[in-house]
């Protein structure tokens, strides 16, 4: 009771004792609001390697657009063979080529023998002359429109084909020249790019090899038709007879027995320069590319600090 009497002496309104502030709110009313400027510095260090990343991603996609935008390599071309047998001398050996389709080319060939008012000048061969004849061996892997039984012929050894083709001369007279003898065939093969390839900075065209089994050294004219932009090409390696923006052709001499095939390189000097300078961009941005990344990645790692 005594007890009692005193508190209540203490507190006579009857009002409860005042309760001590707890530990929690003590803390929540201490702690400083946050400084504003150190809020900015957290998100600026957030921000700044995804703003790196972002910028190298894209220098690196504008390198790849540079580098795949380059042509590839021309397709690798091949040569044909022909292989003749006469007892006659030949003058001159056509051999024309023409991309006629995107999947079929055509092979245009002429024989022509000497004119003039001397021997060996003839317009044709004698009746009783020997079988004369002409073969065409194509690249291995190539093969005729159409292979026609008794002058078509496959050798799977070699995967090649080869048609034969008895030569029957025909009398001509070219404009200001004496009457001469000609022979000519044409074949379709099934190719795209028959023989000659380019890619705008590189062009590549495939002289056939000879076996020239009969008298003299005739001339073998090898043309390309439809070839895209042939006379923007630098064939100083093998420089053509003629040549003009679709059509290109070459001459050189064949001797009797194997006149081996080779490939005339063209080079496009001014898209050259262009692709070089493109190379060379691409390379800038692709290091470029590199260095935002890894800034990227140490400002990650330091975000924290």
């Amino acid at each position: 009771m005594r007890r009692i009497r005193r508190l209540l002496a203490s507190n006579p309104g009857g009002e409860p004792p005042p309760q001590s502030p707890r530990p929690a709110d003590s803390a929540e009313a201490e702690a400083p609001a946050p400084h504003p400027a150190k809020s900015r510095r957290s998100r600026k260090k957030i921000l700044t390697p995804i703003a790196l990343a972002l910028v190298g991603g894209v220098l690196f996609l504008a390198a790849m657009v540079l580098y795949y935008s380059s042509p590839g390599e021309p397709s690798p071309v091949s040569f044909a063979t022909l292989e003749m047998k006469s007892p006659f001398e030949f003058a001159k050996i056509e051999y024309v080529v023409s991309q006629v389709s995107s999947s079929v080319a055509e092979i245009y060939v002429r024989i022509t023998l000497p004119f003039g008012k001397r021997p060996p000048a003839t317009k044709a061969p004698p009746a009783k002359a020997p079988t004369q004849y002409f073969i065409l061996f194509l690249p291995p892997g190539i093969a005729f429109r159409t292979c026609t039984a008794g002058f078509c012929t496959f050798s799977r050894q070699q995967d090649q084909y080869r048609w034969a083709e008895i030569l029957k001369f025909k009398t001509v007279s070219p404009e200001g020249q004496d009457p001469t003898g000609v022979a000519q065939a044409s074949f379709f093969v099934r190719a795209h790019d028959f023989g000659y390839a380019s890619n705008g900075i590189t062009a590549l065209a495939a002289i056939p090899q000879v076996f020239y089994l009969a008298r003299g050294s005739p001339t073998l004219t090898t043309v390309y038709e439809n070839a895209p932009a042939a006379s923007s090409y630098d064939w100083s390696s093998f420089p053509p007879e003629f040549l003009n923006s679709t059509r290109a052709g070459w001459d050189e001499p064949v001797t009797g027995g194997a006149t081996q095939g080779r490939v005339a390189v063209g080079i496009n000097h001014a898209n050259q320069a262009k692709e070089n300078n493109k190379a060379f961009f691409a390379g800038a941005l692709i290091g470029l590319a590199g260095g935002a990344l890894l800034s990227a990645v140490q400002e990650a790692l330091h975000a924290n600090d």
